[in-house]
C-alpha cells in the first residue's frame, strides 16, 4: 500500500459512477493552476480553526469529535451535534457563492433530511435558511434553497434540486464531495468532481438585487429532526462561483491517497485490481437485507495488501485479518467482531458457503479498513479505491 502524496497530479481522476486508473487528459492544464482561496475553510485537523480569507468564530454543540482518517488526515465526526460559525465581516454574496465539501455518511436511517450546511433565517427557524445544503426525503438527492433581495424590498424564495440520486451506499461506504455553486441566475450541482446537473432560475426569479443575508450564524450539521450522523471533512465556503477547473482540483486533492482499485460483481467470479482481471474463489452475493454484499474474505484482504488466517481449531471459526498494522478477528454466525482486541459491531455476520468459502461484509472495508466502497446498482458493480 502506498502512502498518501502530496501532490494532487499523482492520483487518479475518478467519477461518481465508475472509477477510471487512468490520468485525466487535461492534466497539463491543471498543473499550474490553483482554486482560489474560500472565506471560510475548515481541515478539522484536531482543530475548529478557519483557514479562510475571512474571521470566523467556530462552536460546537453536542457529541462532536474528531476522526482518525478522514479524506485528507483527520474529519469531524457528526452524532448528536453540530457546529455553528459566525457571520464573517468581509463575506459578501452578491451573487454569487460556492460551497464544498466531503461527507461519509454513517448512519443514513438516524435523521429526516439532515441539513449539511445551512443558515437561520431572521425567523429563528431551522429549517429553509436563506442558504441550505441538504439531503431530502432520505438521503435520495441534494438541495439548495436560497432566498432572494428584490429592488422592490420583496423577498422570494427558490430551491435548486440535483436530478440524480444517491443510494444508501453511496452514502454510507465511501466518501464522496459534494459542490453547490450559484453564478448569477444559474445554480450547479458537483459531484465528486463532474457535474450532476445545473438550473437556472425561472425569469420571473431573475432581476432579484443580492441574495439574501442576515446577521445570523452559519451551521454544519444541524437539522429540525435528528442533526447529521456521519463525517465531515474539507469544508469551504466562496463568496464568488469558482469554476469547473477549481471544483475538479477539489476532489482530486481529497481523493489523492487512494492508489489502488478493485472492481467486482455481484455473482460472478471476474474482478480487477488496478486494471488486471483476476479470478475469485467465490462470487459475491448479497446479504439478507439487500443492501450489504457478501464478498469471499481471504481473496480480498490478500488483493488489498493484507493477511488473512483462518483458524478452524477455534470453536466458532476465527477470521484473522492483519491490515496496515492493525490487528482484526471475526467469527463465523456472529456480528460480533474485535479490531486491536478492542469489540467492534459488523453490520452482518460472515458464513461459510457450500464451497467451504469463508463470506463476510463488503462493507467491513469500508468501516473498518477505510476503503472507498461504491455500488453501481445497474450494473451490480462494486469499485473499491485503497
Amino acid at each position: 500500500m502506498k502512502h498518501k502524496k502530496i501532490t494532487v497530479l499523482a492520483c487518479a481522476l475518478l467519477t461518481a459512477i465508475s472509477i477510471s486508473s487512468c490520468k485525466s487528459n487535461n492534466e497539463e492544464a491543471l498543473v499550474n493552476y490553483m482554486a482560489p482561496d474560500a472565506t471560510v475553510s475548515l481541515h478539522f485537523d484536531g482543530n475548529l480553526t478557519n483557514d479562510g480569507t475571512a474571521q470566523s468564530e467556530v462552536k460546537n454543540y453536542g457529541t462532536l469529535g474528531y476522526k482518525e482518517k478522514g479524506i485528507l488526515n483527520q474529519a469531524f465526526t457528526f452524532t448528536d451535534g453540530y457546529l455553528e460559525f459566525t457571520y464573517p465581516e468581509n463575506l459578501n454574496f452578491g451573487k454569487q457563492f460556492s460551497v464544498s465539501m466531503w461527507f461519509k455518511g454513517n448512519d443514513v436511517d438516524s435523521c429526516v433530511d439532515p441539513i449539511l450546511f445551512g443558515r437561520e433565517p431572521s425567523s429563528g427557524e431551522i429549517n429553509e435558511g436563506p442558504l441550505c445544503l441538504c439531503f431530502y426525503n432520505g438521503y435520495t438527492y441534494l438541495k439548495t434553497d436560497v432566498t432572494f433581495k428584490y429592488p422592490d424590498g420583496e423577498y422570494k424564495s427558490y430551491s435548486f434540486h440535483s436530478d440524480k440520486v444517491f443510494t444508501k451506499n453511496d452514502v454510507i461506504n465511501s466518501w464522496n464531495n459534494i459542490v453547490a455553486v450559484l453564478d448569477n441566475d444559474t445554480f450547479y450541482f458537483y459531484l465528486n468532481g463532474k457535474i450532476l446537473n445545473q438550473e437556472r432560475l425561472p425569469v420571473e426569479y431573475q432581476n432579484y438585487e443580492a441574495i439574501a443575508t442576515n446577521s445570523k450564524p452559519f451551521f454544519i450539521g444541524r437539522a429540525p429532526i435528528g442533526n447529521y450522523s456521519g463525517y465531515i471533512d474539507e469544508f469551504k465556503l466562496y463568496n464568488n462561483a469558482i469554476s469547473e477547473k477549481s471544483v475538479e482540483l477539489i476532489y482530486r486533492e481529497g481523493i489523492q491517497q487512494y492508489t489502488n482499485v478493485i472492481t467486482l460483481t455481484v455473482e460472478d467470479t471476474k474482478y480487477t485490481v488496478n486494471g488486471s482481471e483476476n479470478k475469485l474463489t467465490a462470487a459475491p452475493v448479497f446479504g439478507n437485507d439487500k443492501e450489504c454484499a457478501m464478498i469471499p474474505a481471504k481473496d480480498l484482504i490478500e488483493a488489498m495488501g493484507g493477511k488473512y488466517d483462518f483458524d478452524k481449531q477455534d470453536s466458532h471459526g476465527r477470521i484473522d485479518i492483519t491490515y496496515k498494522d492493525n490487528k482484526y478477528s471475526l467469527w463465523i454466525m456472529d456480528t460480533n467482531a474485535a479490531s486491536n482486541q478492542t469489540h467492534i459491531k459488523l453490520d452482518t455476520y460472515p458464513f461459510i458457503n457450500d464451497d467451504g468459502k469463508v463470506m463476510m461484509p463488503i462493507t467491513f472495508l469500508s468501516k473498518q479498513l477505510s476503503a472507498n466502497v461504491r455500488y453501481d446498482a445497474k450494473t451490480k458493480v462494486y469499485t473499491i479505491e485503497y
